[in-house]
């Protein structure tokens, strides 16, 4: 009986043909004349994977490198990379730079909890380590999605420099008046005390104080039953107890979101499920700004009749619907309130007149 070993090229292009597996070490222990092209087209398609590349590639041959940093990639990491690694001709230095900043982006995938004594540490290292701070502050000045660790980092340094790269951000922020408001306050735990800082968390607090306050969203609270709140989100799924005939999955699939902190405050979507497909088949879903889809034929609702239409669509689809479960910003009683309204049996409040 003969044993041919497959070729960690053969083994990549299967991966890239679509072949389940995990290659990482295939990747660690690449012949130095594998094809650039290929091990480019695998980093391309992993790159949004952080832990994995700084896992996977650190062993890469220095002409691999060469390539993936030339190559054509619009992902964050992938800038990052590029202006981590000088373009040096020895390859001695450029393998070491190449470590050095693949380490770097696993301390930027840190999951220690936000204001931890851990998270607090691996921030002030970043900030100590003046190439690395370079490349974080190139990268955050460039790309509108790195991450909220780069943004602390940045935070951290407090310098004009790492400011400046922030103001992509912030203008996008103030802008949106989503919930990139919130996270960007949250970057206070870690930020330095400079004027500039401390006059953009004031202007956060000011915006943030102004968007809860005039969202719609916040006039559900009384007709919930839970009054009147300062920050209101939940998401519910709406899951049927009636199950597809294949793969014992709910036959029709859904949800509810509900979000103060978001221009698109209100949004709902029920699909059905083919029963030999499994894949979406008609769908209803429509948001505070108009109905997008309705081959479900169920119709569009306005937010305090959330409960009536799901009644009305249980009905018409023959089923009945799984007990809610909310994901919220509400604990306890309210919590639960936003459930029991939702399944029908409202109990309401009066608004307060605001003075």
């Amino acid at each position: 009986m003969y044993v041919f070993a497959v070729s960690a090229e053969a083994l990549l292009h299967r991966y890239l043909a679509g072949e389940r597996g995990d290659i990482s070490d295939t990747m660690r222990s690449l012949p130095a004349t594998v094809d650039v092209a290929v091990v480019v087209a695998v980093v391309e398609k992993l790159i949004d994977n952080k832990y994995w590349i700084g896992r996977s590639c650190k062993k890469l041959p220095p002409r691999v490198i060469r390539g993936v940093l030339a190559a054509s990639m619009s992902h964050p990491n992938h800038l990052f990379l590029r202006l981590a690694v000088p373009p040096v001709a020895n390859d001695a230095l450029l393998q070491t730079s190449w470590t050095h900043a693949l380490e770097t982006l696993l301390d930027l995938d840190a999951s220690y909890s936000w204001g931890s004594v851990q998270m607090r540490a691996k921030i002030a290292k970043l900030v100590a380590d003046k190439p690395m701070l370079g490349a974080i502050q190139g990268t955050v000045a460039h790309a509108d999605k790195t991450g909220m660790t780069m943004l602390a980092v940045l935070a951290a340094d407090g310098s004009d420099v790492s400011y400046d790269a922030l103001v992509r951000h912030i203008d996008i922020a103030f802008t949106s008046r989503d919930r990139r408001l919130d996270l960007l306050r949250d970057l206070r735990k870690h930020a330095a005390r400079t004027p500039a800082l401390d006059r953009l968390f004031s202007d956060l607090d000011d915006a943030l104080q102004e968007r809860n306050d005039t969202s719609p969203a916040r006039l559900l609270g009384p007709i919930i039953g839970i009054g009147e709140v300062e920050l209101l989100w939940f998401d519910v799924r709406l899951s049927s107890t009636t199950k597809a005939p294949h793969g014992n999955v709910p036959w029709i699939q859904g949800s509810v979101h509900v979000d103060s902190r978001s221009p698109t405050w209100f949004s709902v979507w029920a699909s059905t499920v083919d029963p030999h497909a499994l894949e979406i088949s008609q769908i209803t879903s429509f948001n505070n700004a108009g109905t997008q889809h309705d081959t479900l034929e169920l119709g569009a609702c306005k937010p305090e009749e959330l409960p009536v239409w799901i009644a009305n669509a249980a009905a018409k689809l023959k089923t009945a619907w799984e007990p809610f479960e909310p994901r919220s910003n509400l604990r306890g009683k309210k919590r639960a309130q936003v459930a029991q309204w939702l399944g029908g049996t409202p109990t309401l409040t009066k608004p307060h007149k605001r003075g």
